[in-house]
């Protein structure tokens, strides 16, 4: 019999996908083999819920299909002993001993004096014995299989209790849904479960789960990434400057990026002194001793409308030709009455003082300020051209079409100077597109997101993004409107993040359809991804992949996100999800290919977890997400992207071919141009 567990810990998906556990429902595990009724091959397939203390309890479980369909078989009362694939009522001849070959639902252990299920627990209770359940495959009903019972027995000697059993035919594939809960707290654990052929024939595993058949989902070293897709991370251990200064580090993370041997860190939401939520951004350098903090810089003092507004102050923050630049799209003026308007500070680093300076406010030279500016929102700086990019979400110059993107130089005093600018070239007046919230430059191209576009007819909102070319004049031209890729749902959120790095184009998106993995036959599931562009012959942006963690894909549950965030360096990619909970680094190999290289999983801080902007820097993944709550200090964490430790020994693993990936993670480990 072939088995497999999934936990919290380190979510595998081979035929169970378990949620975020209850303290004491800690996961689900399902075992699957095969066997024969009437001469008919069929699929067995009995699923446990572990627990953590010997006197755990479940008080209820349901499951429901959600995909696919089968037939199910069960021993039917009136037809005491023979298996029927209508639906009939509980046979009271039912055992819960394993071999026996009946599909029920249970709330675990539960046995009488002979050994057989107590009334209440089997296929035919709850009104469950109905035409419209979904028995015949293909069918698919929102009708489910439900067991309660407040007295059922504790774990077995495996820390097991078992919620369920299905007998299905050999050929069939149905994914349902669990969902169980524990007497003792009355919290939930839901989870998946996969009835389908063994698709790992050659192997222990039954289905290809996160790692493939031939490599188990485990995590050996327990950091909460698959030993498939691991990379030795370190904790940084930054002090803590904001509460000595008397600053509460709020959203510690809403911004990171590293230049050289400074790493800028974003709290945009800080408190200083009796101003509220002002912003800072705390500086560090990186020497002897590793990453030491240098500076806490907080949004000037100086405020000519009011002392206490919100400036949101280190809401994006970005280095580039020596400078630092700094935004806060709160920030009010005088000339703007109550609107927010929107400033962008520039420092310098000062030798001499030995501290960064501030060089120049940028405020924007449009005056109309009705419904309130950002400038600042986002801050792109372009190498290759010494460009700055930043966006103003408010900008209202023109009513109908709300939103812009600045493009800055430098002068012949050295300060920066707006030299042409991009106006949202569709139709909104209140705002709701978002242009600006993704920008990337590089050379003469721009892309510019609008994560809120609408669609029509329908009144989604999947979001688009512009490309923009820079004429021979010094205007920048739109030259293609890039779509959602698949389209969504609801609300895709294409365009939240963009990343533009020589031929490669990164576009985020919230939701985006994905087909079920491992061929299985169910419909497409949203998931939030990256859609990889490159330049056709004519010019234009065309789809080439779309990366999807592979963990999200696993679960075949779908998946959204409002803020995922993205960094292009090269032939490496980071996708940090703000909601999700986790960060992912891709690599281009051959270079066309692009393989899932690592991941991290965060643990269970939700508050704009992964929110900060992944950033690339030399081997270093420098990902911040900030606190659980907004008066928590956040964390950053470091990833060493030159160095895969599966076994999580601190060395690196084996290289057999020598192309740079270990054969931990490498899809072809011989070099011999064949997938294991």
């Amino acid at each position: 019999m072939k088995h497999f567990a999934t936990a919290p810990a380190a979510l595998t998906a081979t035929l169970a996908i378990a949620a975020p556990a209850a303290a004491d429902l800690t996961g689900i595990v399902a075992e699957a083999s095969d066997a024969v009724i009437n001469g008919a091959p069929v699929r067995v397939t009995r699923v446990f819920v572990t627990v953590s203390s010997t006197s755990d309890r479940i008080l209820d479980v349901s499951a429901y299909p959600v995909a696919g369909g089968a037939t199910y078989y069960h021993r039917d009362v009136f037809t005491e002993g023979e298996y029927s694939t209508t639906v009939g009522s509980f046979s009271p001849a039912m055992s819960l001993a394993g071999g026996t070959l009946d599909s029920f639902v249970t709330v675990g252990n539960t046995v009488n004096a002979t050994n057989q299920t107590q009334p209440g627990t089997g296929w035919g209770s709850n009104g469950l014995n109905r035409p419209d359940f979904p028995v015949a495959a293909g069918s698919n009903t929102t009708c489910s299989w439900l067991s309660f019972n407040p007295n059922a027995a504790g774990p077995n000697t495996l820390g097991r209790i078992l919620v369920g059993q299905f007998v299905t035919h050999h050929d069939d594939f149905a994914l349902l849904t669990l969902q169980v809960r524990a007497l003792n707290t009355g919290a939930f654990l839901s989870g998946n479960v996969l009835l389908a052929p063994d698709l790992c024939p050659n192997s222990a595993k039954t289905a290809p789960g996160e790692c493939g058949c031939d490599e188990p989902d485990t995590d050996s070293d327990l950091d909460l990434a698959s030993d498939c897709h691991d990379a030795p991370t370190t904790e940084l251990t930054l002090p803590s400057p904001l509460a000595a200064a008397k600053v509460n580090p709020g959203n510690f993370g809403s911004a990171v990026r590293v230049s050289g041997d400074w790493l800028a860190v974003g709290a945009s939401t800080s408190f200083y002194r009796s101003e509220l939520e002002r912003g800072a951004v705390i500086l560090y350098r990186l020497g002897a001793k590793g990453w030491t903090q240098f500076q806490t810089i907080v949004a000037p003092l100086e405020h000519p409308y009011s002392p206490n507004a919100s400036d949101l102050f280190g809401a994006a923050v970005e280095f580039g030709g020596g400078t630092l630049f700094v935004g806060a799209p709160s920030r009010r003026l005088a000339a703007t009455g109550s609107a927010t308007r929107g400033t962008v500070f520039a420092y310098r680093f000062d030798e001499s003082a030995q501290k960064w300076t501030l060089r120049q406010s940028i405020e924007s030279p449009r005056q109309n300020f009705a419904g309130g500016s950002r400038l600042g929102t986002r801050i792109s700086f372009d190498p290759i051209a010494s460009r700055l990019f930043v966006s103003d979400l408010g900008d209202r110059t023109d009513a109908a079409h709300v939103g812009s993107v600045s493009i800055l130089e430098l002068d012949g005093d050295g300060l920066w100077t707006e030299r042409a600018h991009v106006v949202n070239p569709a139709n909104d007046t209140n705002n709701s597109m978002y242009f600006g919230m993704g920008v990337s430059a590089w050379g003469d191209e721009l892309v510019v997101g609008a994560p809120g576009t609408m669609s029509t007819p329908d009144g989604y909102a999947p979001g688009t993004a512009y490309a923009y070319r820079r004429n021979a004049q010094g205007a920048w031209d739109l030259v293609q409107t890039i779509p959602h890729p698949t389209g969504s749902s609801v609300g895709g959120d294409f365009g939240w993040s963009i990343g533009l790095n020589g031929r490669t184009l990164a576009i985020t998106a919230g939701r985006m359809f994905v087909p079920a993995p491992w061929g299985l036959p169910f419909p497409p599931k949203e998931y939030p991804g990256v859609e990889l562009y490159e330049r056709s012959k004519s010019g234009q942006w065309q789809s080439v992949a779309r990366l999807v963690p592979s963990d999200l894909v696993a679960t075949m549950t779908g998946a959204a996100d409002s803020s995922p965030r993205v960094t292009l360096d090269g032939d490496r990619l980071a996708f940090t999800l703000g909601q999700g909970r986790r960060s992912s680094v891709f690599r281009r190999i051959g270079g066309s290919e692009w393989i899932q290289h690592s991941k991290e999983r965060y643990g269970t801080a939700v508050y704009q977890l992964g929110a900060g902007s992944a950033t690339l820097a030399g081997p270093l993944l420098i990902s911040a997400f900030g606190p659980q709550r907004p008066q928590d200090d956040g964390t950053l964490v470091a990833q060493d992207l030159g160095l895969a430790d599966c076994d999580g020994d601190g060395v690196a693993d084996k290289d057999t071919d020598g192309d740079g990936l270990p054969d931990c993670i490498d899809p072809d480990a011989n070099g011999d141009g064949i997938d294991e």
